[in-house]
């Protein structure tokens, strides 16, 4: 039995598009002149090889979609927190739970045999909607014919655009958030600590630009040190982001005059050395989706159990629609924003700096 027969009868039309061209004609019209077969069977055959080869050609660019990483978006790519993909796609909503132990073991010999003290717990839980969101791309039939006929893969140009657009949305939920959309993000979150720098420079300015350097390294002690302070000592500072001109500023800042050759991040890394420190770039006010009105850095501790950002569907890719001459590929994604189970973990600091771009 012919392959296209068993085709859906919605995607005959497509490839009976393409077994129109004159040149397939006139290929099929010799073919069955020489065997004595009717032409149209002849088509019905070539439309369902064409039907293989367009699949595989969808295939190919589907594999390379999942396959490529999005580093220049790493919230999403998971650089920046741990990504939550257990909450199940279908559902429209998850409720997470917040809870903190309250007490102390005590010396055995204190207590009696059956008296043993126990910890309590005191919770907390919350409900945050999931948003879906999507994106597409399409091929036209003589895209189809080309790539066919030239023996070469569909380009993924148009699909590779599709993944970087949803990763981004994906990255700036998880930085800022959609409050209109019940959201949170982790720069933006309710409850984190939000700090000036001081407007202690030359002129009055907060920015670094114009500070000292033993300037910036109190900045950057409040910084750091703000988690630690609000906890009594029960959470520390693992991770600090900075816009890329304040970060390349602290490795070219020397700590002294007189030839010293250690910078100020090598002097940060010295009495930070759990810290990791990084670039990110939407900490740059021009960068930052209209959110902030100066540059800004943010120190925070990254731990699954205290952080993650939730993502159902990072990426899908349905089955290719036929619209007129136009085949479609509809792609969606899913979101649940950060879980932030202890806010105060996460410290802003604002106006270290104006990126001009």
């Amino acid at each position: 039995q012919d392959a296209a027969r068993t085709l859906p009868a919605t995607t005959r039309p497509i490839f009976a598009a393409l077994a129109g061209m004159p040149g397939i004609q006139s290929e099929m019209t010799r073919a069955a002149n020489e065997r004595g077969i009717k032409r149209e069977d002849d088509q019905v055959r070539h439309d369902a090889q064409s039907l293989v080869l367009a699949a595989r050609q969808i295939e190919h660019v589907t594999e390379l979609l999942y396959e490529e990483p999005v580093p220049q978006f790493p919230m999403a790519d998971g650089q920046v927190v741990d990504i939550d993909t257990s909450v199940p796609i279908g559902a429209g909503s998850f409720t997470w739970y917040g809870v903190s132990g309250i007490g102390i073991a005590e010396f055995i010999g204190g207590w009696a045999g059956g008296s043993m003290p126990m910890v309590s717990l005191s919770g907390y839980s919350k409900n945050q909607p999931l948003h879906p969101f999507g994106l597409g791309y399409h091929y036209s039939l003589d895209d189809m014919r080309k790539a066919m006929f030239a023996d070469f893969p569909l380009d993924a140009q148009y699909g590779r655009a599709v993944r970087e657009g949803h990763a981004k949305r994906q990255h700036l939920i998880g930085l800022w958030g959609r409050e209109d959309l019940g959201l949170p993000g982790l720069i933006k979150h309710p409850g984190i600590n939000v700090v000036d720098a001081p407007a202690d420079g030359t002129g009055s300015s907060r920015y670094w630009a114009n500070k000292t350097a033993d300037l910036i390294l109190r900045d950057i002690h409040t910084l750091v040190t703000t988690t630690s302070t609000v906890s009594y000592g029960r959470r520390q500072t693992s991770h600090v982001g900075l816009p890329r001109a304040e970060y390349d500023r602290l490795n070219a800042m020397r700590m002294g005059a007189n030839g010293d050759t250690v910078t100020v991040m090598d002097f940060l890394k010295k009495i930070y050395p759990a810290i990791t420190w990084f670039v990110l770039d939407d900490l740059a006010a021009p960068l930052s989706a209209g959110n902030l009105a100066a540059d800004a850095a943010i120190a925070y501790v990254r731990d699954p159990r205290i952080v993650q950002l939730v993502i159902p569907m990072a990426f899908l890719q349905h089955p290719p629609q036929q619209i007129e001459l136009i085949i479609k590929v509809p792609c969606e994604s899913k979101s649940g924003g950060i879980t932030l189970k202890e806010p105060p973990t996460v410290t802003r600091m604002d106006s270290i700096g104006l990126t001009v771009l």
